[in-house]
């Protein structure tokens, strides 16, 4: 009973706060909407909302690790280089930069990764995936980053910065037709 209490206490102060106009973080932004629905969807009310950005959590320790975002505190700082950062996991996968350590092989090249999500990137490669398509012309990209930058050809956003970056990122993606 008391967390029910505690959840309605909750959604009134979420209800009442200006999320549009109200300040927040350009880090995390989500709007009451976003929130609402997104609470429909699990069938849950969370019970921990950042009064700063009005993101929803349903654990207390994932809103003081994401309150980090707007502190700035980086408690986690790397012994090697100084490097801080704000959750134990992302400091563990830097450190593998100075231990050369790559435990996420292809099993069909041999190529290794210091992440699993670039493993997951990587054998796009070998499959001939290309999962982000664009809505437009339809032509299919490897990584979202790539359709990304493809979509100014639509849109006519252009400008030095941009085409500097274009020719660096080019060199490092597969593009497929």
């Amino acid at each position: 009973m008391l967390l029910k209490e505690e959840n309605k206490m909750e959604e009134d102060r979420y209800e009442k706060q200006d999320f549009i106009t109200g300040e927040k973080s350009s880090s995390c932004s989500l709007t009451e909407k976003t929130l609402l629905k997104r609470n429909k969807n699990t069938g849950t009310r969370s019970s921990f909302i950042c009064q700063q950005c009005g993101k929803s959590f349903s654990r207390k320790g994932s809103l003081k690790i994401h309150q980090r975002i707007h502190t700035g505190e980086s408690p986690f700082t790397c012994p090697q280089c100084g490097k801080s950062f704000t959750q134990k996991g992302s400091l563990k996968i830097h450190m593998r930069i100075h231990t050369g350590q790559s435990p996420f092989t292809c099993p069909q090249c041999g190529k290794s990764f210091t992440q699993k999500g670039s493993l997951k990137i990587h054998m796009r490669i070998h499959t001939g995936q290309s999962p982000f398509t664009c809505p437009q012309c339809g032509k299919s990209f490897t990584q979202k980053g790539s359709l990304k930058i493809h979509m100014r050809i639509h849109t006519g956003e252009s400008d030095l910065q941009n085409s500097v970056r274009d020719v660096h990122f080019n060199r490092l993606t597969v593009n497929r037709p």
